[in-house]
């Protein structure tokens, strides 16, 4: 199974909500008796969609198109609109709670390879945003061979009740919507179906295993023996307490009582477990008596802790969320006493004093009505890389919304480095990153297309397309280019 995230913004552990559509599209071939199809996944966070009330319901609703395609030909087509719950308020009426939600779809499809083609739209937003998920998809099936369908991984299931659509094999599968595991996930749950074991004359058994990507030696392992029949439902889990932070491979594989690969699937991941080898206890023994935290409350601890997000790498990062997370307010000063000593053991109190004096004159500049200004994708990137050397600010482009390109003379050992932004939604600062040249940040070679959306593309081909033709105007590609 393979997912995608639109649009989705996770800074080092701290989900961030600016009104922009944070989507998940999946997919898992399967084969049924009498035909062959594919799922399709759609989850949508609740908290950065449009809201609408009618008839005393207060809903986001999302207008979904899906298409398969074989080359321009259309072989399966749907178009619907989903909708969210209803935004529901506590009591005190002060917080919303927006809840998240999910859809499945199924396409019976022929041996071959496809295009799935899924596109999201906000239709409350003022003007709708929306998002496209690509992906090739391959179905290759027979009756004769030992098979694996695709790896579906899940949250849960409980039994199906009769006439569900959502199905399968007597159980309807709450989906994992991510291809995330973060600590508090002690197991790796996912389901997968094996086919044509009848056909085989010999014993067979499945072996399934965790590894590193890129890896060969199995992490957490386990095999099971089976026995003939039409289609097994496999409901399987593996124990990932002890898999440490990073990108792995899920691995299922077939294999005959002479331990020959049959068939084999995989399922790729991220795991976050950043407290195997690091633990908040080993901040409890750092003294920070008499020095400048101490005089923070909880308020000016929480916003300084913030302010850090940006300048933590990798297991950093995931340690600083759950130091966030905690009430324990002698934890978050001994972790804040201990960044800045790191920093600047002879006068920690001044170099933290000059980055927060920054900090805040970055929250002023970029907040929004929902967030803070360094908590933005402009906010964020200024912290974290300093202040660019050129700006250029584009607010009167009559084919694309506001947009910024960023450049950096010389960073992190590239030249020339440069960062695009632009506001979709028009609200007050809610500009996203849509492409930048620095190795490890977001990279999308089709960003002229999401930024002058309705401009035509150069040559004939749309879906290979990455620029829009040169009219007058669409200055974005020339000032990029520069």
């Amino acid at each position: 199974m393979k997912y995608k995230l639109l649009s989705l913004i996770v800074l080092l552990g701290l989900t961030l909500n600016l009104f922009a559509m944070d989507a998940s599209v999946g997919y898992a071939t399967f084969k049924s008796k009498t035909q062959k199809y594919v799922e399709v996944y759609i989850n949508i966070l609740g908290g950065g969609l449009h809201y609408k009330t009618i008839d005393n319901q207060t809903v986001a609703s999302i207008e979904t198109v899906i298409l398969l395609k074989q080359g321009e030909n259309i072989i399966q087509f749907d178009k619907f609109t989903l909708k969210s719950p209803s935004l529901y308020a506590p009591m005190n009426d002060t917080i919303i709670e927006y809840k998240d939600f999910e859809d499945l779809k199924r396409f019976a499809l022929e041996n071959g390879e496809y295009t799935l083609e899924v596109t999201l739209t906000d239709i409350n937003a003022p003007t709708p945003t929306t998002r496209t998920f690509t992906e090739t998809i391959i179905v290759d099936y027979n009756d004769d061979n030992l098979l694996l369908s695709d790896i579906q991984p899940i949250a849960g299931m409980t039994k199906a009740m009769d006439n569900n659509t959502y199905a399968k094999n007597g159980y309807v599968f709450q989906i994992h919507p991510f291809d995330y595991y973060p600590q508090q996930f002690k197991l790796l749950k996912f389901y997968v179906e094996l086919y044509n074991s009848t056909k085989m004359d010999e014993a067979f058994y499945i072996r399934y295993f965790v590894k590193h990507q890129g890896g060969d030696k199995p992490l957490q392992i386990n095999a099971k023996r089976l026995e003939a029949q039409d289609i097994h439902a496999l409901v399987l889990q593996l124990d990932i307490t002890e898999i440490p932070s990073g990108n792995f491979n899920l691995v299922i594989e077939a294999r005959n009582r002479d331990h020959k690969v049959l068939d084999s699937r995989t399922y790729n991941f991220q795991r976050s477990n950043p407290y195997l080898n690091n633990q908040l206890g080993d901040y409890m023994t750092i003294n920070y008596e008499n020095s400048f935290v101490t005089i923070f409350d909880e308020r000016q601890l929480n916003y300084a802790l913030r302010a850090l997000t940006p300048k933590m790498e990798n297991v950093d990062g995931e340690i600083i969320s759950k130091v966030l997370e905690d009430e324990d307010l002698d934890l978050k000063r001994k972790y804040l006493y201990n960044y800045w000593v790191t920093q600047d053991p002879q006068t920690p109190k001044a170099t933290f004093k000059e980055y927060m004096n920054l900090a805040k004159e970055i929250d002023q500049e970029y907040r929004t009505s929902i967030g803070l200004g360094f908590e933005t994708d402009r906010g964020y990137t200024y912290l974290k890389y300093g202040e660019p050397n050129d700006i250029v600010k584009q607010t009167s482009d009559p084919n694309a919304p506001p947009y910024e390109i960023w450049e950096y003379y010389s960073l992190s050992g590239q030249q020339n480095v440069k960062f695009i932004f632009y506001n979709p939604s028009l609200a007050v600062n809610d500009f996203e990153l849509v492409h930048s040249t620095l190795r490890g940040e977001v990279y999308n070679p089709n960003w002229m297309k999401q930024v002058y959306e309705n401009a035509p593309v150069e040559g004939s081909n749309f879906q290979d397309g990455t620029r829009t033709q040169n009219n007058m105007g669409n200055n974005a590609g020339r000032i990029f280019d520069q």
